[in-house]
């Protein structure tokens, strides 16, 4: 299942960091904002997706997004915000 998982996250975290990518300095807070929500949604809908195999039926949403909150968010926005400085010393 780890392995289904990463596959998974392969493919939905590119389309995230390219839009990112692309999101110049002189973008609307509003847009990065937005994007930001949209990266948290992916992982929020790939931890859905693992917790509702694990249980052998769809926990809902609402569990999942409990269940990533308390879990993982904290570590999700340290690892993104490490990644955002490392891009920016390397630009």
């Amino acid at each position: 299942m780890t392995e289904e998982r990463d596959n998974r996250t392969a493919e939905l975290e590119p389309g995230v960091e390219n839009l990112l990518r692309k999101a110049v300095l002189g973008s609307s807070p509003s847009t990065m904002l937005y994007l930001e929500f949209l990266a948290e949604r992916a992982e929020i809908l790939t931890h859905k997706w693992i917790e509702s195999e694990k249980a052998g039926h769809d926990i809902g949403t609402d569990q999942a997004l409990d269940s990533w909150v308390s879990s993982h968010r904290v570590n999700w926005l340290r690892h993104r915000i490490f990644r955002r400085r490392d891009s920016a010393k390397r630009n």
